[in-house]
Formats: C-alpha cells, sequence, structure tokens
C-alpha cells in the first residue's frame, strides 16, 4: 500500500529522528482520535498546539508543512501527512497495529 512505501522511505530516519509530532488542537476531534491513539498504544510523541479558530492554518508556518491547512498535520522524521485519517492508516501499517 501507499503507506508502506511510506514507512519504508522513512524507516531509514527513524534511527535518530525525533519522536512524532502532532500539530492541531483540542477542540478538533480528528487532532483528538490521533493524539488518543498515541497514548493508549504508548507511542512518544510532541504535541504542538495550533489555534484553528486564531487562523493558524492559514500561517506561513503551517502551510508550509502542511500545504491544506488541515488538522492535524504528523511530522514523522522527513515525512509530512495530514488529515485524522491518514494519519491513523499510516501509523497503524508503519507500526502492525
Amino acid at each position: 500500500s501507499f503507506c508502506t512505501l511510506l514507512a519504508r522511505k522513512s524507516q531509514t530516519s527513524h534511527m535518530a529522528a525525533p519522536p512524532l509530532r502532532i500539530y492541531g488542537h483540542w477542540v478538533s476531534q480528528p487532532t483528538r482520535a490521533v493524539l488518543w491513539t498515541l497514548r493508549m498504544k504508548g507511542v512518544e510523541h510532541e504535541f504542538v498546539r495550533k489555534d484553528p479558530t486564531a487562523g493558524d492554518g492559514d500561517k506561513d508556518d503551517y502551510l508550509a508543512l502542511f500545504p491544506t491547512g488541515l488538522f492535524p498535520g504528523m511530522v514523522d522524521g522527513d515525512l509530512r501527512v495530514s488529515e485524522g485519517p491518514a494519519i491513523l492508516t499510516y501509523l497503524a501499517e508503519t507500526r502492525g497495529w
């Protein structure tokens, strides 16, 4: 699958890679779903709070990472994925859940 191909690419960078970074806000149900899953599975991650009500999804720094401006966003090494279902699929396929 597409996620498996992405995982192969990113596995080589996992050696010294920082933990997953999740960008989002508690008001976003997809962000909560991703964070809940990571916590339940015991996956180390960093949460970067971005407030959609303050227009954070439209700011240049966020759009540079996630051109759609949607929440949540995930950075895993050099891989960036946005939207909750895509992030959850990536995590499940790359971690064998």
